[in-house]
């Protein structure tokens, strides 16, 4: 019996979310929290609401992981110099630790799976993959290109509206 292709994408997000809770749990982080972190660590001095926005969670949401962070030391937050009113986010040096234990399990993971493709047939794969990431109407709210929102292989070529 073959697969089909959403069979593959299902294994492949379980195989993902495993391997990052195997990683995650020793820090007291779950597989919702690393996006919360990563987000943070890579635009520091954002505020709740930038940080909602950009990884399409309700506030309420935001709230408690935000209040999660915190409560592992991994988050501070500090009002802004320039408006009293807004609040801004920035990780501890606990946060940044566990910042850069963490922002290589993307790259990681890509590489032990892909460890049986040639460079070749990877390229041929991230080729394909690009041309399909544009159909994914529920993943992003804004029809996108795909421009590199980063040089970091977490989020190499996510669409801008993805919010890494």
């Amino acid at each position: 019996m073959t697969l089909g292709f959403s069979s593959y994408i299902r294994l492949f997000e379980k195989d993902f979310s495993e391997f990052c809770t195997a990683r995650l749990n020793p820090l007291g982080l779950s597989g919702g929290l690393l996006y919360f972190l990563l987000y943070i660590g890579k635009h520091a001095g954002c505020t709740p609401s930038d940080l909602s926005s950009a990884l399409r969670a309700d506030s309420g949401h935001a709230a408690r992981c935000i209040a999660k962070l915190e409560q592992l030391s991994y988050l501070e937050r500090k009002r802004s110099e320039q408006d009293k009113r807004v609040t801004e986010l920035f990780l501890t040096q606990e946060g940044k630790k566990a910042f850069s234990a963490v922002q290589g399990l993307f790259s990681e993971w890509e590489n032990m799976v892909l460890e049986p493709l040639s460079e070749q047939e990877r390229l041929t794969l991230h080729t394909l993959m690009q041309r399909i990431v544009p159909k994914l109407s529920f993943v992003c709210a804004k029809p996108h290109g795909l421009e590199a929102a980063s040089s970091d292989a977490s989020t190499r070529n996510l669409p801008p509206s993805c919010g890494l």
